[in-house]
């Protein structure tokens, strides 16, 4: 249908079925490696095909005739089996990075909630404050640990609002630009940039809307608003685009925590302008949100902790990047057999 032509190849062995709009491919073994082909499918020679065999259609049809009529390169099973592993191979090391991240981001929030929602971060004896004992005080947020404060986002840091570049400004090829469609619903950024900026404009450009690995940025409009995101590490200059912010603060991970929680999304989904169909928020909005806030000497240590988890991400994501960037340049050349593999 809409999303013809992806493929997924099932490794594990186990029992399922399948529903309409599904195309189980059975291969002759003897002819070509399912795994081969799984490749072949991820490469512009197979999707130039595709494209032009469903037509332009409101609805592109890709049936069992069309993949018939794809042309698919065969050299010997061996090569083949070759071929795919040196791809696999790559896609496995990006998987075993995305699962660590995923962990990585699970056990962040579970120390996150342990301590600024539980009030369960280590005493000075290293044991958990409330359960020990800790000493407690009234707030209009409730109980909270004695030498904690209500206050705002603000507290501690700032929402920079991206740069309104103009349509004209947008080139093919320069500074990346990071725009809402790069935060993943995940939490990453993915850096499939729609637009760049020039090397002129990008040195006329204030130097707070630039970007640095690490950098977390969040959605201030549209239907996605309050998706936030951290940037992987990456070497290039980018640039913060108009609609989407930039955290500013000495404890960005754990303003990251605070505006993912479901606590802050809910405030922000009801916070943000009715004027506009999808919606928009400021940086003041969010800032002004209500948190309870740590004594520095806990805001310090939680910093140490979560830094270096965080930055353990950061470099995984961006090494996945040049894993993924190695994979796509590999798959032309060795599917149209400039380059061979024994």
């Amino acid at each position: 249908d809409a999303s013809f032509g992806k493929t997924y190849l099932f490794k594990e062995d186990f029992k399922a079925t399948y529903g309409g709009f599904l195309i189980r491919i059975l291969f002759n073994d003897k002819l070509i490696n399912n795994e081969f082909f799984f490749q072949f499918s991820r490469s512009n020679m197979y999707w130039s095909q595709a494209n032009n065999l469903v037509g332009g259609g409101a609805q592109p049809q890709f049936n069992a005739n069309v993949i018939a009529n794809l042309i698919v390169p065969c050299p010997s099973l061996s090569e083949q089996s070759a071929i795919a592993k040196i791809l696999s191979d790559l896609d496995f090391r990006i998987e075993l990075n995305q699962q660590m991240n995923k962990t990585l981001e699970e056990i962040s929030k579970a120390i996150f909630k342990h301590w600024f929602i539980d009030f369960e971060f280590p005493n000075g004896k290293g044991k958990p404050y409330k359960s020990s004992g800790g000493e407690m005080v009234d707030s209009e947020f409730g109980k909270i640990p004695k030498g904690w404060k209500v206050g705002k986002l603000e507290d501690l840091g700032k929402i920079q609002p991206g740069y309104a570049f103009k349509s004209e400004d947008f080139q093919k090829e320069g500074y990346g630009l990071i725009k809402i469609r790069n935060i993943d619903k995940s939490g990453s950024v993915n850096l499939d940039f729609e637009s760049y900026i020039s090397k002129e404009l990008f040195n006329n450009t204030n130097k707070r809307f630039n970007l640095n690995s690490g950098d977390v940025v969040i959605a201030m409009t549209g239907a996605e608003l309050g998706k936030v995101g951290i940037l992987p590490k990456y070497e290039n200059n980018l640039l913060l685009n108009q609609r989407v912010g930039k955290v500013v603060s000495d404890y960005k991970y754990i303003i990251y925590l605070w505006l993912k929680s479901n606590y802050f999304q809910s405030i922000m989904g009801g916070t943000s302008s009715a004027s506009s169909a999808q919606g928009n928020i400021s940086n003041s909005d969010i800032e002004n949100i209500e948190i309870i806030v740590p004594n520095k000497d806990i805001l310090k240590l939680f910093n140490q902790v979560i830094n270096s988890l965080y930055n353990k991400l950061v470099e995984d994501s961006g090494e996945n990047i040049l894993l993924a960037q190695i994979r796509d340049s590999l798959l032309p050349k060795l599917m149209s057999g400039k380059i061979r593999v024994p």
